[in-house]
């Protein structure tokens, strides 16, 4: 060893030294060629760019300056009015443009609410824990070095900026809100940030900014955003752990840091494959008909239970350093959902600077299933056609590598028909309640009464079992949840808590489906109970054990099997999770109507069949214990936990055993006038669903799995299925920001108080 120190020394300081530099080159350093320059004068000529609308917002900001004066929200604003001029006068070379820019500029460095105020200064940055590191400083620095030697940018403005922008970010380096965590919307702009502040300023900074290089090199970059975006990463698969009001505005702001660090010689590496991921994620996760995505997180918007695909997810692959292809599909898709973009000047301006060339998604030749690893949420549909049934499901560690934004809500779903949203997700911002959505939950003895019967926030096992889909569209998960009640340090005190959905789809147009779920669990007792509910924008009759409601033109059925415990239906009006005991939460952020039932434990099961079409409803019928037959019209199927069963025979009959141990094999064969399946041993394979199409004769054919599948930008794909035990990579061991909850004696009321006091002002929606 101590041979070896000498050269491990040498190596360690070869690295440093052949480490890249900071930039010291002229002016500009930040996306501004000449390959630029030449396509936004030429499109300044044109109509329908971003570039003339930049010109025609600059010049507004002259004639009815009064208008431009206030600020509404944390820099927002002037930033956009000071991107508008900065393009304006690269685009036609107008001083008075570039006069316009420094006075946006100064704002933000000085002001806070008026122009021309000094409310502003170091402290502008601290706001709301740092949030406007996004609004603030990358602007500034794109006008540092755009107008590096225009004469509008005088010397003590530049050494001005200078020391601003290094302050800030030195702030925020070592007390902003995850300024070490990516993958949330906060990092995002923290990278945004540092990224192009330290490329503006280079070598012209100091040791404050070569330390700023330092740590966008080796930090930021090199580990934080290596990790969020390598296999397993927070980042992996293109979905965001907060939700989709926060990602859209953070992955513009990551793909155009990163296209700018790459441009120096920093190592970006992931993001490209990121891009393209989040790209097969966005068209995943649009739902039938609608072209809308679920939140999956936080979100005010009231209203409609889905959410609008945000402009800037798109323009982000586009202008980004993304693969061709998904550039192309970005564009197409950009255009068919007719996308416009008001105030962001910059990213729509890069984006069309690209002159794109559109290619539609070959989607008959993707796969009908998405596995986001990074968020773990399932995406699969019937069928591509729009008249088709979509479904959405979850199983991840709550908070996941400490984002935030996210109720716990493992084993939660979400289903639309066509344009009809059947199922939905009506939290209100900030539940930190699992009973706002429509995940089960069962009660932990050990935690806190004012918290239970929620899923808690520490867990770093939950995960899907399986998570496959075969060739006929029947979709089979496993969400193992027990890990969601680890309470702190403390191991979960829950052995079992296990949700399996297997989705049926009916007809050749696959536009009906059944989904057959099944929970299991084990508590303490019988006073310990399992919470479930379905909550749909339709208000439920209740007869018997059966629910029904309709949403448009779909017929939504829930059939209780059992156990023979009541269920119930009510109606719910919007409400708020702020005030009482967060983990017994219920509230709506929209009217809505919801079956639910409590099951005793000490071992609680449960098996419901939810029902989506707009014909014949599926008849429902228990024919053995664990065995489950549906059908519709003519056409069987049966789902079975792990035994086998005997039934009449017929044509084109869907069976779904699910296999609970490894190495198991089904056989179907006549036995008189049945057709016997038997579930045994001697294959080789991995625990998990195994569906087979049998005929009227008894014999079975494989129904091969098509997914879920990371499928290539061509369209091909390889059949997968998501890998029994994989849990979520160990959480960090410090936490900070709204979310400090695992800190050696805090309490899980500490961190919701925290989040309850932080967590409205995170509120910019792009």
């Amino acid at each position: 060893m101590l041979r070896a120190l000498p050269i491990i020394l040498l190596a360690l300081l070869s690295a440093r030294a052949f480490a890249q530099p900071s930039p010291a080159g002229k002016h500009p350093r930040i996306l501004l060629d000449d390959t630029l320059r030449t396509t936004w004068k030429q499109q300044a000529q044109a109509k329908d760019f971003a570039i003339t609308r930049a010109i025609d917002r600059c010049e507004d900001t002259r004639n009815n300056a009064k208008e431009y004066q206030i600020d509404s929200y944390m820099g927002f604003d002037w930033n956009s009015s000071l991107q508008a001029c900065l393009i304006a006068w690269v685009a036609r070379g107008n001083d008075a443009d570039a006069k316009s820019a420094v006075i946006y500029a100064q704002a933000l460095l000085d002001d806070v609410r008026t122009v021309g105020d000094h409310k502003g200064g170091f402290d502008v940055i601290k706001r709301d824990t740092g949030y406007s590191v996004r609004s603030v400083p990358p602007y500034v620095a794109i006008a540092y070095d755009w107008l590096y030697d225009h004469p509008a940018m005088t010397a003590s403005l530049k050494q001005r900026i200078r020391e601003r922008l290094l302050e800030w970010l030195a702030w925020y380096r070592k007390s902003g809100y995850h300024a070490h965590v990516a993958g949330n919307n906060y990092n995002a702009g923290y990278v945004f940030s540092a990224t192009l502040a330290t490329i503006a300023i280079g070598n012209e900074g100091g040791e404050a900014g070569t330390s700023l290089w330092n740590h966008v090199r080796d930090d930021i970059w090199a580990k934080d955003m290596a990790k969020a975006l390598g296999p397993g990463g927070i980042m992996d698969g293109g979905d965001w752990w907060e939700g989709w009001q926060y990602a859209p505005l953070s992955i513009a702001e990551y793909s155009l840091a990163a296209i700018t660090a790459a441009q120096h010689g920093l190592k970006t590496d992931g993001i490209d494959k990121w891009l393209a991921a989040t790209l097969m994620r966005s068209v995943h996760a649009r739902s039938g008909a609608l072209d809308t995505i679920s939140p999956l997180g936080d979100v005010e918007d009231k209203t409609p239970p889905s959410m609008q695909q945000s402009p800037l997810t798109l323009l982000a692959i586009m202008f980004g350093p993304a693969p061709e292809a998904a550039r192309s599909q970005a564009a197409a898709e950009y255009n068919r959902l007719k996308l416009k973009v008001k105030d962001d000047f910059l990213f729509v301006a890069l984006a069309q600077a690209k002159k794109i060339k559109p290619s539609s998604v070959a989607l008959e030749k993707w796969p009908t299933s998405y596995y986001a690893a990074g968020t773990r949420a399932f995406y699969a549909r019937t069928t591509w056609a729009k008249e088709g049934v979509w479904m959405v499901t979850t199983c991840a560690a709550t908070p996941h590598e400490d984002a935030d934004h996210q109720a716990p809500m493992a084993g939660n779903l979400v289903v639309t028909r066509g344009v009809d949203e059947v199922i939905v997700d009506p939290s209100p911002y900030g539940s930190l309640s699992t009973l706002t959505t429509n995940a089960p939950t069962v009660d932990s003895k050990q935690h806190l009464e004012k918290y239970r019967p929620s899923q808690a926030q520490w867990s770093e096992t939950t995960h899907f079992v399986w998570a496959a889909q075969s060739a006929s569209g029947v979709v089979a998960t496993r969400c193992d949840y027990a890990d969601q009640y680890k309470f702190q340090h403390r191991a979960s005190d829950i052995p079992l808590a296990q949700r399996d959905y297997v989705l049926i789809p009916w007809g050749k147009s696959r536009g009906d489906a059944s989904i057959v779920v099944l929970d299991r669990g084990e508590t303490a007792s019988a006073e310990y109970q399992m919470y479930l509910r379905f909550r749909s924008p339709a208000n439920f009759t209740l007869t018997g054990d059966l629910a029904t409601a309709k949403v448009g033109a779909t017929t939504l059925a829930i059939h209780k099997l059992s156990p023979a415990v009541k269920p119930e239906v009510r109606s719910l009006t919007p409400g708020d999770c702020w005030n009482g005991d967060r983990g017994k939460c219920e509230s709506t952020r929209f009217p809505i109507g919801e079956y639910r039932v409590a099951i005793p434990g000490p071992a609680p099961q449960a098996v419901h069949v939810v029902d989506v079409g707009g014909g014949d409803r599926v008849t429902v019928t228990v024919i053995a214990p664990q065995v489950t037959q549906l059908r519709r019209g003519t056409q069987d199927a049966y789902v079975a936990a792990g035994v086998g069963y005997s039934v009449t025979p017929s044509a084109g009959a869907i069976h779904v055993v699910l296999a609970d141990t490894a190495n198991q094999r089904v056989s179907v064969t006549k036995d008189g006038a049945k057709c016997k399946v038997d579930v045994g041993d001697g294959a080789t394979r991995e625990p998990g669903p195994i569906t087979v199409i049998v005929d009227a004769n008894c014999v079975a054919v494989d129904d091969a799995r098509t997914g879920p599948a990371t499928p290539d930008l061509g369209g091909s794909a390889a059949a997968t299925m998501v890998p029994v035990g994989g849990p979520a990579p160990p959480r960090s061991k410090t936490r900070g920001g709204c979310c400090d909850g695992g800190a050696s004696g805090a309490s899980l009321g500490l961190g919701i108080l925290v989040l309850s006091a932080l967590g409205l002002r995170r509120r910019r929606v792009a």
